[in-house]
């Protein structure tokens, strides 16, 4: 196996260089699935078979981004996010009501180039890189597993099929930057705010310290809720 077949730490699977290059760019609102976790886009079949139909034919990988409420330049253009998730389609189901659905993985996280059309396309294109280097430092599975002991303790007599996939995806893979995505894209759905976030902290450290907040934010939450 070649170097650039190899599986990047912090991604799912293996992505070839090539194919980081021309990537289809893919803005969403309010949902983006971290690597290793899935979303599920519903549409009508015109509108899915425009651009997610060919992409879960090809598996091509593709760049979503969260456009959220993008801040605008003083030249009048928007300030994108400059980080992404890289995608492929897992799988797409047409139901009896006649929607779509589209499910998108999330492969893993990348800096993003700038968006920029092909001739004869209409949708946008980007080149991407993965991040640098995410590797343990050393202790930060440890910390995952302890603090999602701690937020699902007491939880257990609640839903215990919720506290059984969180404490599986914590520990399900040898790559702790997979781990912590898989819990964080469980915990922080339908937050876009927060997800940005930890899209754009790429160091373990950091991302654990948000997850830290955000589970601590959830059971104050759901201690009122009880109230």
């Amino acid at each position: 196996m070649t170097q650039e077949h190899q599986t990047r730490p912090g991604f799912l699977i293996p992505i070839p260089d090539p194919l980081l290059k021309g990537c289809r760019y893919i803005p969403l609102a309010q949902q983006i699935p971290l690597p290793g976790g899935v979303i599920t886009i519903r549409s009508k079949p015109e509108q899915a078979d425009a651009l997610f139909s060919s992409l879960a034919k090809s598996r091509e990988p593709f760049t979503m981004v969260l456009i959220g409420n993008p801040q605008t330049r003083p030249d009048g253009t928007l300030n994108l996010c400059q980080d992404g998730v890289l995608g492929i389609v897992s799988a797409q189901h047409t139901h009896d009501n006649g929607l779509v659905h589209t499910e998108l993985l999330g492969v893993g996280r990348v800096h993003l180039g700038q968006p920029y059309l092909l001739e004869g396309e209409v949708l946008p294109r980007i080149d991407v890189e993965p991040p640098s280097d995410m590797t343990p430092t050393g202790g930060e599975q440890q910390r995952l597993e302890a603090l999602v002991a701690q937020f699902t303790e007491p939880l257990q007599d609640a839903n215990m099929d919720f506290v059984h996939v969180l404490r599986h995806f914590a520990q399900e893979h040898q790559d702790t930057s997979l781990n912590l995505d898989r819990v964080a894209n469980i915990l922080a759905e339908h937050q876009p705010d927060v997800l940005q976030k930890f899209i754009e902290h790429k160091a373990l450290d950091a991302r654990l310290d948000l997850l830290q907040q955000l589970m601590s934010t959830l059971h104050e939450q759901i201690s009122t809720y009880a109230e």
